[in-house]
């Protein structure tokens, strides 16, 4: 099962990490619970990753070399599917 979803790239300069927001929604409908193990698709680039709880808040980390090979930035609007 996969879920696209429209996300913004979130760039965090304090500890200079850059991520991807996921709704709540997504989590629950991939029934793999909160930090669930997936596979990221963005602009036809897929890689692997795990999703971050921090209380009610889910983040996938996207890395300087992900962002390049997806054709990616901070501020961005994307279109993400997971699977």
């Amino acid at each position: 099962m996969s879920i696209t979803f429209t996300t913004i790239v979130q760039k965090d300069d304090q500890v200079n990490a850059t991520g991807l927001r996921v709704p709540a929604e997504v989590i629950t409908a991939l029934g793999k619970g909160k930090k669930p193990p997936v596979t990221v698709t963005i602009n036809g680039y897929t890689y692997r990753s795990t999703v971050a709880a921090y209380g009610d808040v889910f983040m996938l980390p996207l890395s300087a070399e992900n962002r390049q090979a997806a054709g990616v930035n901070a501020g961005d609007q994307i279109e993400v599917t997971l699977a």
